[in-house]
C-alpha cells in the first residue's frame, strides 16, 4: 500500500502548491487551473498504471480509480471555496480568541472581533515591539501607557507631560512624541503622532485617530471591526 500513500502525499502536495501559489497565477509556466487539472490527471494515470502493473482485476482498478476521482473532486471543491472557508475559519477563530487580528484572503483588510469586555483590543507592533492596545476612536492620537512607552524603548524620564489629550475618559495631560513605526498585521504606518501617559494615569494603551485616520477606511460591523490599509 506504499504507492497509495505516495499518491495521497502527492495530491496533498498539489493542494498546498495551489493554495500557496494561487495569487501568482502560474505554476511551472501553466496557469493555476491547468496545473491543477494536470496534477489530478497524472495522479489518476499513475494509480491506474500501478494497478495494472500489480496484476489487479480491471474492475478493481476502475473501482479504486473512481475513489481517487472522488478524492480529487473533493480537493478541488475545497480549493474552489478557499475564500469562503477562510472567512468561516476567521469568524470561528475570532469568537474563540477575541482581539486576534485576522488578515483577509486578499490581504486588503484586517478583522478584529469584539472582546468579552465589549471593547476591541489587539496586539500592535510599535517600533518592532508587541504592545496590547485598545481601539479608541475617541482618542485624537495613539496613546501609550507609561509602562508601554518604556517597553518600546522611549526615554520617559526626559519627557515633559504638559500636553492635553482628549480620550473617551476625558481630558488629561500627556507628553507628545512621534513613533517611527506602528504595525497591525500587514498594515504599517510610519512617523505617527502619539502621546505618553504619566505613570498611573492610563491602564491600557490606545490605538487612536492619528493611526486610524490614515487608513483608507475602518468600520464597525456588529461584533467586528474591519481595518483597510
Amino acid at each position: 500500500m506504499s504507492y497509495v500513500w505516495a499518491l495521497l502525499i502527492g495530491l496533498a502536495a498539489l493542494l498546498i502548491v495551489l493554495v500557496v501559489r494561487h495569487d501568482s497565477g502560474t505554476v511551472l509556466g501553466l496557469d493555476i487551473g491547468s496545473f491543477g487539472r494536470m496534477g489530478v490527471l497524472l495522479a489518476l494515470l499513475a494509480f491506474v498504471s500501478v494497478g495494472v502493473f500489480r496484476g489487479l482485476r480491471a474492475s478493481d482498478v476502475l473501482k479504486n480509480a473512481l475513489i481517487w476521482v472522488l478524492i480529487a473532486l473533493a480537493l478541488v471543491t475545497i480549493y474552489s471555496f478557499k475564500t469562503e472557508l477562510q472567512m468561516v475559519a476567521n469568524r470561528v477563530t475570532g469568537e474563540l480568541i477575541p482581539g486576534m487580528a485576522l488578515t483577509s484572503v486578499d490581504g486588503n483588510s484586517i478583522t478584529v472581533s469584539r472582546g468579552r469586555n465589549g471593547h476591541f483590543s489587539l496586539s500592535v507592533e510599535i517600533e518592532g515591539t508587541p504592545v496590547d492596545m485598545l481601539v479608541d476612536t475617541g482618542a485624537s492620537t495613539v496613546v501609550l501607557t507609561y509602562e508601554d512607552a518604556q517597553k518600546v524603548g522611549i526615554d520617559v524620564g526626559s519627557l515633559s507631560f504638559q500636553s492635553p489629550v482628549e480620550t473617551a475618559n476625558g481630558m488629561t495631560f500627556f507628553a507628545r512624541v512621534v513613533l517611527e513605526s506602528i504595525k497591525v498585521e500587514n498594515i504599517e504606518m510610519n512617523t505617527v503622532r502619539a502621546a505618553i501617559a504619566q505613570q498611573g494615569n492610563l491602564k491600557q494603551s490606545l490605538l487612536g485617530n492619528s493611526f486610524l485616520d490614515r487608513l483608507s477606511s475602518y468600520e464597525f460591523t456588529g461584533s467586528q471591526l474591519v481595518l483597510r490599509p
